[in-house]
This record gives C-alpha cells, structure tokens and sequence, in this order.
C-alpha cells in the first residue's frame, strides 16, 4: 500500500498529526512519502467549459491520499474523482473549524461570508470542510467530538495525539517558583479568563509566571499585576525543551463548543517533559487526567489552590511530574501507537478497495517534507 501524506502546515499540528507519525512509519519501512505542505496547496488538474474539475493530478501509484484540515471548495471534487479513480482519500481534522472564536484571525478566514471579498466566492470556508469529510473514504481525529462532527457518515477513526518518544530524553531542569503556559492568545483568545486572578496572586506572592510563546497580551489576559516571563515565539524543534523549563505548566480551556472537541495535547506535552500540570475539566482533560496526568480546577479558588501546592511541596511536584511522564512514556508515544495510524489508511483502502481506477487521470506530485 502506498499512502502520499499532505501535511497542512509545518507547525505542531502538521507534525503531530502527519509528519511525526509518517516519519516514524517510513523508519519501520512502511511505503508513505510525506509531501511539503507549500509543494501542493492545493490540488491542480483539468477544468470542462463550466470551469468545473473533472481531472485531478495526483500521483499515479498513490492508493490513500491522507490530507490535513481540508476546506478547500475544489477539494471536494477532486476528493470525488479520486475515490471514483480507486484511491481512498483521508482527511485528518484537529480541530471543530466552525467553532473558531471570531478573534482567531482563522475565524476570518474560514467564515462562509467574511472570508469573500468584495462579492467573489471564498475558495476556503468551514461548510467546504465538513462538504469535504462528507465526501471522504474516512475521517480521523484527535478527539471523539470531532467524530461526532466530521464524520456523520460513520467513516471515522480517533487517533489521539500523542508525542515524540524523543521528549523522553528531555531533562526537567526545572526553574524554581515559575508557573508556566504553553501558548498564544490568537488561538486562546478567551481561555486564560477561566483562572481569574490566580495567577496574578501568585505573581504578588512572589512566583513568576512565564508564557512559553508569544508575550502579546498576556499581562491582561492572566490579569497579571507585571509582565509576565517569556521565551518568546518558539520553533517546534525547540518547544518540549522550553516547557522542561517549568515547574509547573497551565492548560486553561474556557467551556465553549469549540474546546469541548479539543484534544488533550497541553497538558500531555507537560507530562512528556516531566512538568506536573493543572487543566480545566474539559473532555479530554478528564481523560488524561483519569490515566494519572495532572490536576483539574473549575474555578480561580483550584487554579491557585492547586498551583500553589505544586510549587510550594517539592516531593508532590517531582511525584506529579514523573508520575504522569510514566504514563505518557508507557502509553502515549507516537512509536508506541504508530500502528493506529496505518490501520486507518489500510481501513481507508479497504473501504475504497473494489473501485475502477484510470491512470489516465493522474499526474505526478513530488517534494518531500
């Protein structure tokens, strides 16, 4: 089985969902050739009279498409007259796209009526990507919710998120006293609120807090009485290693439609560096959390109880931390679930297994990732 895999960017999403997990499969021999998101954004071929696709370049030896966020209007044909050519087509979705907060710059940009201009027809917007999982062989997704959402077909496959086995190597050299978020504000726009003035307590206490990212608008969104410490906007090469920098790491998530699909990927990244964490109990929060990672606060009162604690008992902090670094290690590597990914292609072949295909309607793609 050959599987060519579309990255849908060259950020955390497009590595821990594609790139990680098909890198790790062609070190086990497995035939998936990962394809650089800027070599095919979208997919070329013919058009009749009517402007219409009616033929799709795609590599001709290709038996699964795997594709990433797709929401693009063409796509939707061309992910018709790939299956109607024998090739299974998957779509990988992270995220519930038409619950993006309106202050995310992506809510813009995939609305069905903001993202035009001046009267012309948007290529990109959240009705083509549930239009384009409807079309698919098979859905996978981080979370159960977004099976729900993008996957009414039946044709779905959760795969967790799960992190590099490499972050196993990584050292906890802690900082004493630092409380720490791994984030931005243009993709949490309304998540630091859940803490009230927890942090900006202990920040008067004595602690310092430390956004591992962008420093942009974080004083007032923590409501912090000082700017808060930063490492400043990080390369994905370098990210596990400044979250090892913390002693104890947040994961605030406000309770809105879009974060009851969001997958438990903050507070596993602490627990891959051995970074005990506190979370809200959102779904897959409550998840992680019953396999032994983590704590959960409802309110400002837990977010400062349960922080406070971490810092201040170093036994319960470093227990925490290798406790929940146990699990990740024993449980949620990519190497350790790897296999979950190509069975979902294989069961996206079998699906589409059956189907005439003309090589006639293909053409070659090329540049690796």
């Amino acid at each position: 089985m050959k599987v060519y895999v579309y990255p849908g960017d060259l950020a955390g999403c497009g590595y821990y969902r594609l790139i990680w997990p098909g890198r790790i499969l062609q070190e086990r021999g497995y035939d998936v050739k990962l394809i650089h998101p800027y070599a095919a954004k979208r997919m070329s071929g013919g058009t009749n009279a009517d402007g219409e696709l009616v033929q799709v370049s795609v590599p001709s030896d290709a038996d699964v498409m795997v594709f990433q966020r797709v929401s693009s209007k063409s796509m939707i044909n061309a992910i018709k007259i790939m299956r109607q050519n024998g090739v299974a087509v998957v779509i990988d979705v992270d995220d519930d796209m038409s619950a993006i907060h309106p202050a995310n710059p992506a809510w813009a940009a995939l609305h069905p009526n903001e993202s035009g201009y001046r009267g012309r027809t948007a290529e990109y917007d959240w009705h083509s990507a549930q239009k384009a999982c409807d079309e698919a062989t098979l859905v996978t997704t981080s979370t159960p919710a977004l099976i729900n959402r993008y996957a009414r077909h039946g044709r779905g496959v959760v795969l967790y998120n799960c992190v590099p086995g490499g972050t196993q190597l990584i050292e906890h050299r802690e900082t004493p006293n630092v409380v720490g978020w791994g984030g931005s504000l243009h993709s949490h726009v309304d998540d630091p609120q859940v803490c009230g003035t927890a942090m900006a307590r202990l920040q008067r206490e004595g602690y310092k807090f430390k956004v591992v990212g962008s420093p942009f608008g974080i004083k007032d969104a923590f409501k912090l009485d000082d700017e808060p410490l930063t490492s400043d906007i990080v390369p994905i090469g370098a990210w596990h290693h400044e979250l090892a920098k913390l002693a104890v790491g947040i994961a605030p998530l406000n309770d809105t439609r879009f974060n009851a699909a969001k997958s438990w990927l903050k507070m596993l990244e602490y627990a891959a560096v051995g970074v005990p964490s506190v979370g809200s109990p959102r779904a897959e929060y409550r998840r992680l959390n019953k396999l032994g990672v983590g704590l959960l606060a409802d309110n400002p009162r837990d977010w400062y109880r349960h922080v406070r604690r971490l810092l201040d008992d170093d036994a319960y902090r470093h227990d925490m931390g290798a406790a929940a670094r146990q699990v990740v290690v024993d449980q949620l590597t990519i190497e350790h679930n790897v296999m979950k990914w190509w069975s979902a292609w294989q069961e996206a072949q079998r699906l589409e297994s059956g189907g005439p295909r003309s090589k006639d309607a293909f053409g070659r793609l090329s540049a690796e990732v």
